[in-house]
């Protein structure tokens, strides 16, 4: 059961409040900014806080928190998944562009999708499908004419996808003059790793995948999807369309897809293997003399293009110039908060090579090293291996286009200096 949400920018300030059970005194939120501002960074605030009379479970996503203030034993599962079901919904709305001034921007079509997605503190509507056909996307032709009309953008009647009690996630009624599937294999490399003079060691590495589907397909196709070696898949997540059984005794993807873009599955590895790209940063920090050299190497990457190359390296807050330059990409520095941003973009045939100094103060003191974050693409190529042997289309009388492409990303990519 949910009682209320709140989100909330980076200064605290309440954007948005929704109230499904009884009312809820704003002060819980000046209870929870309260808690983050003992945190240095907002990204380390736990997501379940204990006060003398409510739990406040939070996600932040897009520099936002999203509040929910319960006082009785609730399962925080059920919280959390809503969460970050409302999350997912406002970015496709929004067209991934979830921040603070287009929240403010559109509060009228948040109020209607919280009135939809959670109803008497229960989710309700939570598939786009069915929300899609009652609330219409925002175009700034229709807030024109909603700011002039004072019109509610919610249609009258219910959507057909709310007759298709089998299969609420397509609707009933799809048509296409080119019918097409297309999936996106995207892997996600987390790692954290050790820089050593000599030689770089891998301190942890996991790979993050998910199938992105987008489906043009008229009628209602039956899909059957298999891999080379589903075992790779490691610990899995599906899409309630897909039929579990049919998973667990013949490791085939059966399923009845929705309509437009979703995501079919994640899957979870704990080890990513050999990394493809190496960064080599040997930073010295000190009062008179500071130096700084990173070397990007890249590894075996079987022909594929490294793509949107990329590195942050933040410094001391008290740090007073920046003297660094690279022989390729574009070296930009943030000097509030003091982080230099290395844009390399496409590998070069050469390595490329950031150097330079640093100024700081007479009396500074620091023996921390930076750890750089490092962001990349690679398109082709999978880290796993994982390739689709075959997708099968049944019970419709045409042959759609199928697409099936491989995507390997930098996630959460440390080096420490």
């Amino acid at each position: 059961m949910i009682p209320n949400i709140f989100i909330l920018n980076n200064s605290g300030d309440v954007l948005i409040e929704k109230h499904y059970i009884g009312i809820t005194k704003r002060y819980v939120c000046e209870l929870f900014w309260e808690e983050v501002q003992k945190y240095e960074k907002q990204n380390e605030v736990p997501p379940i806080i204990t006060t003398e009379n409510y739990y406040l479970l939070s996600v932040r996503k897009f520099s936002l928190f999203f509040l929910v203030a319960i006082n009785r034993d609730i399962q925080p599962l059920l919280v959390f998944e809503c969460a970050f079901k409302l999350i997912s919904i406002l970015t496709e709305y929004l067209n991934d562009n979830v921040t603070d001034q287009v929240l403010r921007e559109n509060f009228a079509l948040i109020y209607q999708l919280l009135d939809e997605i959670v109803v008497g503190g229960f989710p309700h509507t939570t598939e786009m499908n069915q929300l899609s056909d009652m609330i219409s996307t925002p175009t700034f032709s229709q807030k024109i004419r909603d700011f002039t009309s004072g019109a509610f953008t919610v249609k009258g009647t219910l959507p057909p996808a709310f007759n298709n009690t089998k299969m609420p996630w397509r609707k009933p009624d799809c048509r296409y003059v080119t019918n097409e599937i297309k999936i996106d294999i995207v892997e996600s490399i987390d790692a954290i790793i050790q820089a050593n003079s000599s030689m770089n060691t891998t301190v942890t590495s996991s790979i993050f995948g998910q199938l992105l589907c987008t489906v043009k397909l008229s009628g209602e196709p039956d899909l059957n999807l298999s891999f080379n070696n589903p075992a790779k898949f490691g610990h899995l997540i599906l899409h309630r369309c897909v039929r579990i059984s049919r998973w667990q005794k013949e490791k085939v993807i059966s399923f009845v897809p929705p309509d437009g873009r979703f995501t079919l599955l994640k899957f979870h590895l704990k080890d990513a293997g050999t990394l493809p790209v190496t960064v080599r940063p040997t930073i010295n920090l000190s009062a008179k003399n500071s130096s700084v050299k990173v070397v990007v190497e890249e590894n075996q990457t079987t022909g594929k293009v490294l793509d949107k190359l990329k590195i942050d390296i933040p410094f001391p807050p008290e740090t007073h110039s920046f003297g660094l330059t690279a022989n390729f990409g574009k070296v930009t520095t943030d000097e509030i908060a003091k982080v230099v941003h290395w844009d390399i973009g496409k590998f070069p045939k050469e390595k490329p090579t950031l150097e330079g100094t640093v100024s700081l103060p007479s009396d500074f003191q620091g023996v921390a090293r930076p750890t750089l974050k490092v962001g990349f693409e690679i398109k082709g190529l999978s880290m796993t291996d994982l390739k689709v042997d075959s997708l099968a289309v049944h019970g419709v009388n045409y042959k759609p286009f199928k697409g099936v492409r491989h995507i390997t990303r930098a996630g959460a990519y440390h080096v420490r200096s």
